[in-house]
């Protein structure tokens, strides 16, 4: 996946499942477990250091989180809330004034991830001590200027050849858990109305995939798509909106029968995108 980035394809890594069955692990590691995040980051520098007589590599973060249904900058302490807009050039779904750190060193990027993290909101429930509630999202933006390009022979060639410049994205999304409010342990009206955002968004994607699903076995049909149901499914129209993108899911299931219906939903959502196929969605 990091290759295809470098090639200049979009490229986005979900974790979806239950509360507690480790997505959060998954993605950005525990302790001294390192996650998604970390060896995403550090194939990103290795080539960015073996290949610098090549071409120069810009590599920049963001990081956001959507907690009940209000986007917020987690690279920011202050002014951090933010709107999805449309960019009118290229009909991507921005978050305006989201903040983008340049990255000169594999160090300073996972010092953006930790101030992310410890920003991001949590709360504990019967299912998790320390559960996410809200949805991350930290988007990796990579710039290629070719110094050399691969395909010239001589040095005229090269001369010759106008320089390129490759620009593309990775999204790592740690989707919050999904839960029914009854087995959350939500004492409070705050988790339980994080509880009802969280399932709302969840349930709003899982429309969004059966949408795609129709459409790829379908290719041509103008189906709609309710991607504006949520600001999750808004912005993650980005991924599934490219035709040049790839899209990689990771489900989470809990090993107890106890969690049977929930297991079974989130194999059930996995079965779903894998029947997306997103050339033929974008036709």
């Amino acid at each position: 996946l990091t290759k295809s980035v470098l090639d200049g394809y979009n490229v986005s890594i979900f974790a979806y499942g239950q509360t507690g069955t480790g997505k959060t692990h998954t993605m950005q590691g525990n302790g001294d477990e390192i996650g998604i995040q970390q060896y995403i980051l550090q194939d990103l520098y290795n080539h960015k250091n073996k290949d610098k007589d090549m071409y120069n590599m810009t590599i920049a973060l963001s990081c956001m989180e959507i907690y009940n249904e209000t986007c917020i900058d987690l690279l920011r302490s202050q002014d951090n809330k933010l709107e999805l807009k449309m960019d009118p050039q290229n009909k991507k779904i921005i978050a305006q004034g989201l903040r983008e750190v340049v990255c000169n060193e594999l160090q300073e990027a996972l010092q953006c991830l930790i101030f992310a993290q410890k920003n991001r909101a949590v709360s504990s429930t019967s299912q998790n001590h320390r559960s996410s509630r809200s949805h991350l999202i930290v988007q990796i933006s990579v710039c290629k200027m070719f110094l050399k390009h691969p395909e010239a022979n001589s040095e005229e060639e090269q001369q010759n050849i106008t320089p390129t410049c490759t620009t593309s994205q990775m999204y790592l999304i740690d989707l919050a858990g999904s839960e029914k409010i009854n087995t959350s342990g939500a004492s409070n009206p705050i988790t339980d109305s994080e509880t009802k955002h969280i399932n709302k968004s969840l349930s709003a994607l899982g429309n969004v995939m059966e949408g795609l699903r129709n459409r790829s076995a379908k290719p041509g049909q103008n189906a709609h798509i309710p991607y504006r149901d949520t600001k999750l499914t808004y912005f993650m129209s980005n991924v599934f909106r490219d035709k040049h993108s790839i899209c990689c899911m990771i489900p989470h299931v809990a090993p107890s029968s106890l969690c049977f219906n929930e297991s079974l939903r989130t194999l059930q959502f996995a079965e779903r995108m894998s029947g997306i196929a997103l050339n033929n969605v974008n036709q």
